[in-house]
């Protein structure tokens, strides 16, 4: 077959395809997917149903099938814990339930009338991390005025909150009810159990 006399299975062509989809970050992993950052300094494999998509500071990992909040599975960053005027207080959270019992809880959460509760103490790739879930049924307009007009459904996360050095890691999983994020619950710990700094 060709195209404008081109063939589609010109060698070259194949060969430049392959570099340009490795260079993306993205290789294949047995039955998932291998994603790496040279910039952040961090890899992670996922499973094959779900796709990559980057921002300025790390990964959402997404699966395109899903409406709303349950499109966003898993999402991996450390720069909004590294602003000081971040409403994700994730360093701050780390040295609270770090050290906190088991099943510890911190109410009134940044986003409103949400509560975090400590699962356990954990090790991500050598470093010390920290397991909570994020439970917000209601929405929380009335906390945030500049929030108004818009529909904030209740969420259900997973976080694991990682330090290495000076900088806290956060990875997240999304959920809309409490069954999609006890349904998550595998696939999030498969997913963490992979994460590596390179």
């Amino acid at each position: 077959m060709r195209f404008k006399g081109t063939s589609l299975f010109n060698p070259t062509i194949i060969f430049i395809a392959a570099l340009a989809y490795l260079s993306a970050g993205f290789t294949p992993g047995g039955s998932g997917k291998i994603y790496r950052n040279q910039h952040l300094g961090f890899s992670i494999k996922f499973p094959g149903d779900l796709n990559a998509e980057e921002f300025p500071d790390g990964l959402m990992l997404v699966n395109d099938k899903l409406p709303g909040i349950d499109r966003n599975i898993i999402q991996v960053t450390n720069a909004a814990l590294l602003q000081p005027n971040s409403n994700d207080r994730g360093a701050e959270y780390f040295n609270l339930f770090r050290n906190a019992r088991l099943g510890s809880v911190l109410r009134q959460a940044d986003l409103g009338g949400g509560t975090f509760r400590k699962v356990e103490n954990l090790t991500v790739d050598g470093y010390p991390a920290v397991k909570m879930i994020y439970d917000n049924p209601a929405s929380d307009r009335s906390q945030h005025p500049d929030w108004v007009g818009r529909d904030l459904p209740p969420f259900y996360d997973m976080h694991v909150y990682i330090r290495k050095g000076e900088a806290t890691w956060a990875i997240r999983s999304f959920a809309s009810d409490k069954k999609t994020q006890a349904e998550r619950t595998k696939t999030f710990e498969q997913t963490i159990s992979t994460f590596k700094f390179s």
